[in-house]
């Protein structure tokens, strides 16, 4: 679909939420070593963004006789073409859904941490958004998973309210993890929260107006 892979997947080795994943780390694996061999040839290397969800979907042919062609469309093609958009946004590699996530028949290879929930544009459901970093370069994962309790209590630090003790907690590990593009998100958003608190009925939602 003009730069970007549309690939579906129904399931036949692990689970449908699996194999995804599985193919998502091994596109990346991939792409690691031919960027190395880009920049040994004096080439820039290439980033790409993958998004994931699951769920149900109509697959078909549309045209006419003289031309045809097979597509999928629906709301779970949607919402993973909107999560490939978010990598963009967070700066991360892989973005899946809350439904891939609970999808998933073994999670126990996959590392994984909550991002954000947000309102999509044209959509009335929150959804939660998480990362899968296995793929990422050793140093920066290492960081990830030793300091992964620490996000997680910044989080519920940050959906509690309790804005000043978050932005601390994200502010020291941005000392840890300075090229984590969603601290820095969090670091902003706590402080404009701070000088601006919401009314009670604040659900820590972001509404995306851009798709």
């Amino acid at each position: 679909i003009g730069d970007a892979i549309m690939a579906l997947f129904s399931g036949n080795k692990v689970g449908v939420a699996d194999d995804s994943i599985v193919a998502a780390i091994g596109m990346l694996e991939k792409l690691r070593e031919y960027n190395r061999h880009r920049q040994k040839v004096g080439y820039q290397p290439i980033a790409i963004g993958i998004g994931i969800h699951t769920g149900p979907l109509m697959l078909g042919t549309i045209g006419f006789e003289k031309r045809m062609d097979s597509t999928v469309i629906g709301e779970t093609v949607n919402l993973a073409s909107r999560m490939e958009g978010l990598t963009k946004k967070y700066g991360i590699s892989i973005a899946i859904t809350s439904a891939t996530l609970q999808k998933l028949v073994d999670p126990t290879p996959f590392l994984i941490r909550e991002i954000d929930t947000v309102q999509v544009k044209g959509k009335e459901n929150a959804i939660t958004v998480y990362e899968v970093f296995n793929s990422d370069l050793d140093m920066i994962k290492e960081s990830k998973i030793k300091l992964l309790d620490r996000y997680n209590e910044a989080l519920c630090l940050y959906k509690e309210r309790k804005w000043h003790d978050a932005l601390q907690l994200f502010t020291e590990l941005q000392t840890h993890l300075g090229t984590d593009k969603i601290l820095g998100i969090y670091v902003d958003r706590c402080r404009t929260l701070q000088d601006y608190p919401p009314d009670k009925a604040w659900n820590w939602v972001m509404r995306l107006l851009e798709k």
